[in-house]
């Protein structure tokens, strides 16, 4: 949001400090999504178990969605996979984030970071679609 704001003003000395900022602010977020999807597979595959909300931390990194802390108690396994509540939503975020996490260093490196930014958002899973339970170590 600030970027925007300082490119609307014709602000451009702030600008890769407020594209920083943004993509730490991103980090974070990504950070929170990726537990919150590992906890909702791991309490999938262990129902009984009480189901952690990760509410502080979605608060903590800005993240104003509180239907996000039902998503570990709502998973639920589907044969090898799990189904998670919001998953669509919840993968729209993850490649939100990662693109604001990349803005400052695709502004600088050009088109082949573009390049393999798009290739790791590729193989994200299709937001519609359940995420494989992973085989234990």
């Amino acid at each position: 949001m600030k970027t925007q704001i300082l490119a609307a003003i014709g602000e451009t000395e702030l600008q890769p400090a407020a594209a920083l900022n943004a993509a730490l602010a991103a980090n974070d977020r990504l950070k929170y999504a990726f537990s919150l999807l590992q906890m909702a597979v791991d309490h999938a595959g262990h129902p009984k178990q009480e189901a952690e909300t990760l509410k502080r931390d979605r608060v903590a990194c800005g993240i104003d969605d509180p239907t996000l802390d039902a998503t570990v108690a709502g998973a639920r396994m589907a044969g090898a996979s799990c189904r998670v509540p919001g998953a669509a939503a919840i993968m729209a975020r993850i490649a939100g984030d990662m693109r604001v996490m990349a803005a400052p260093v695709l502004a600088t490196k050009g088109d082949g970071m573009r390049v393999r930014v798009e290739g790791v958002l590729g193989v994200l899973p299709p937001a519609t679609c359940s995420i494989p339970r992973p085989s234990p170590p």
